[in-house]
């Protein structure tokens, strides 16, 4: 389900879009009036919330991403200066300096990115799904290349993770229902368990990664 708007609190981080050039045009359908998207911040751990849309450009007139919608933000699990910001009908934005400045990942185009996860061994190496494609990044986002994709059209990757203990390993999930497990950094996929329901979550244990929840749309939590 795409939302309206995404409020993400990092006690003490500001968030704040920053591109650069003139040729970046910000909007989508779901947001038409273009007041309540981008990213919202808290410093007094969610009392209170202010939009943060400014987006200078080389003209010196800010601009405003406040129609954006957002799909996900994470952020790098061995660097909390390393966010990610995937949106709906404009592709991937980027920050490595805790939020202050934003660049838009080139190679993914303007696209809604799903869901993103990052490499806790290599913070290089990056993963983000676009409809029933996976992309990978091995140089920061610089370049992308395409690491998995369903032959079904109508099927999207609903859900992304990565092992914790073993960064190697990388679990999707599909709209199909499938689990579907890369040993190899996506290199080679194999099926391993068929639901029949979309797959909307995959959270592995932090303290034993054997231990698997999947979340699906309509028939609840398995493990």
């Amino acid at each position: 389900m795409i939302k309206k708007f995404i409020k993400i609190s990092f006690l003490g981080l500001i968030i704040c879009l920053i591109t650069s050039g003139c040729s970046i045009s910000f909007g989508t359908e779901s947001n038409k009036e273009g007041v309540d998207g981008g990213v919202f911040r808290s410093i007094n751990k969610g009392d209170t919330w202010l939009q943060q849309t400014a987006v200078p450009t080389v003209s010196g007139q800010p601009k405003s991403f406040s129609m954006i919608d957002a799909s996900s933000l994470i952020m790098d699990p061995s660097d909390n200066k390393a966010i990610y910001f995937g949106s709906v009908d404009n592709g991937l934005f980027y920050s490595y300096d805790g939020a202050s400045t934003w660049r838009v990942v080139n190679g993914l185009g303007k696209t809604t990115i799903s869901s993103v996860a990052v490499d806790s061994k290599y913070k290089c190496t990056i993963y983000a799904t676009v409809t029933n494609k996976l992309f990978k990044s091995i140089d920061c986002s610089r370049s992308w290349t395409q690491s998995y994709f369903d032959n079904d059209l109508s099927v999207s990757i609903s859900s992304l993770a990565i092992d914790n203990a073993n960064s190697a390993i990388v679990y999707i999930g599909t709209s199909r229902g499938e689990i579907i497990r890369s040993v190899d950094r996506g290199e080679s996929w194999q099926t391993l368990n068929r639901f029949n329901d979309q797959i909307a979550k995959i959270i592995i244990s932090k303290a034993d990664s054997k231990l698997i929840f999947v979340g699906t749309a309509k028939q609840g939590i398995f493990r």
